[in-house]
C-alpha cells in the first residue's frame, strides 16, 4: 500500500470537509405542476370588446411556459367523454340549443354572454381540460393540476348561460370523478370573487360533494346570501366578504377558520378548486383588494390541508397582467416539494 497517496487522499478529505459547504438540494426538478391548455380557445371571442377573451389565458400560457416545473399539455382528445361529462350536469335540451345556436353562426345569448360558429369546440375542448386535471390528480400522478381555460362555467345552470359562462366544468368534473374514476367524495372551494350559483345548484343535492363559496357580498349574480349548511344535505357553504376586503383584513381569518376546516371535515379524495381571481385589486369587474401574492398563502394552506390531490380550474380573472402573476403564485407552493 501506498501510505504517501492514504494520506495525501485523507488530507483532501478534510480540506474538503472544512472548507466547502455542501450545496443544498434543490427540489424544483423533483416536483411538478400539470397545466391543460389549448390556444384554440381563441376561437370562442365576442365580436365586440369583451372583458372575456383568450388574452385572459394566453397571456397566463406564455408566462407559465418558462417556469421550470409546470408541464404544460393539450387536452385530450375525446369528444365522447367530454359530452358524457356535459350531459350529466346539464339538461340535453340545452345542450342541443346551444349546439344550434353555434351551427347558425353564435350570437348572444344574453346582453353578456355569447357564442361564436366555433364555442361548442371550444366548450368541449375545455371540458376535457378540466376531465384531463381531475384525473392526472386523482388517479395517474397523485400531483396538484391546473385547467388554464376558458370561458369561466361556474355561473351556468343545468339548463341557463349566465356572466360568461355556458357548460359548468366544475360540477361536469366533479360529476365525472364519482362516476367514472371512483371518487367518493368531492370538496369543491370557488374563491371567485363572485357567487358559483350554478355549481351550488348542480350539486346541492348530492350528500357526496361539499361546496363552498368565498365571494364579495353583493356581487353578482346577486344570490349567494351567507349560510353555513345549505341544500337539503347541507352541503353548500356561502361565505360573504365586505367591498374593499384584503387578504390582512377577514378574508384569511375566514378562509383558514371556516373554509378549510369544514371542507376538509368531508375527508374528500381530491379538491377541486374553481379558481377565479377577478378577486384582484386590479380587476374592475369587482371590489376586493387581494394582491397576487396573496394566492401564494391560499394554496401554501391548502397544500397543508390537502396534499397533492388538488386541481385548479380557471374561472373569472380579468386584469390579465395580475390574473397571470397570480396564477403563478397559485402554483408555486406544488413546485417546492
Amino acid at each position: 500500500m501506498n501510505l504517501n497517496k492514504f494520506f495525501k487522499a485523507i488530507l483532501v478529505k478534510s480540506l474538503v470537509e472544512a472548507f466547502f459547504v455542501p450545496i443544498p438540494k434543490t427540489y424544483s426538478k423533483l416536483y411538478s405542476v400539470k397545466v391543460i391548455y389549448d390556444p384554440n380557445n381563441v376561437l370562442h371571442k365576442a365580436k365586440y370588446q369583451h372583458s372575456e377573451n383568450s388574452n385572459r389565458v394566453d397571456y397566463a400560457a406564455q408566462e407559465l411556459k418558462n417556469v421550470e416545473g409546470i408541464q404544460i399539455s393539450s387536452p385530450a382528445d375525446d369528444k365522447e367523454r367530454a359530452l358524457r361529462a356535459i350531459y350529466r350536469v346539464h339538461e340535453k335540451w340545452y345542450v342541443d340549443d346551444v349546439l344550434a345556436m353555434c351551427l347558425k353562426g353564435g350570437g348572444n345569448i344574453d346582453f353578456d354572454t355569447y357564442l361564436t360558429k366555433d364555442s361548442f369546440q371550444v366548450l368541449i375542448s375545455t371540458t376535457s381540460a378540466w376531465l384531463d386535471c381531475c384525473q392526472a390528480t386523482l388517479n395517474d400522478e397523485n400531483e396538484a393540476t391546473f385547467a388554464l381555460t376558458r370561458p369561466p362555467g361556474h355561473h351556468a345552470t343545468s339548463c341557463q348561460a349566465m356572466g360568461f359562462c355556458i357548460i359548468n366544468f366544475a360540477a361536469a368534473t366533479a360529476m365525472y370523478a364519482l362516476e367514472e374514476l371512483g371518487a367518493q367524495r368531492i370538496s369543491m372551494l370557488d374563491f371567485d370573487v363572485h357567487y358559483g350559483n350554478g355549481v351550488a345548484a348542480i350539486v346541492r343535492k348530492d350528500s357526496r360533494i361539499r361546496y363552498c363559496s368565498l365571494h364579495e357580498k353583493g356581487s353578482f349574480p346577486g344570490t349567494g346570501l351567507e349560510e353555513s349548511e345549505g341544500g337539503p344535505n347541507k352541503n353548500i357553504r356561502t361565505i360573504e366578504v365586505e367591498v374593499g376586503c384584503s387578504w390582512k383584513d377577514n378574508y384569511s381569518q375566514r378562509f383558514e377558520k371556516e373554509v378549510i376546516p369544514w371542507l376538509l371535515e368531508h375527508d374528500p379524495d381530491i379538491l377541486i378548486v374553481s379558481a377565479g381571481y377577478d378577486a384582484l385589486e386590479d380587476d374592475e369587474l369587482a371590489n376586493l383588494c387581494m394582491q397576487p401574492e396573496d394566492f401564494y398563502l391560499i394554496s401554501s394552506k391548502l397544500k397543508e390541508s390537502f396534499g397533492n390531490r388538488i386541481m385548479f380550474g380557471l374561472e373569472g380573472g380579468y386584469a390579465v397582467e395580475a390574473t397571470s402573476k397570480a396564477i403563478k403564485y397559485t402554483l408555486q407552493p406544488f413546485l417546492e416539494g
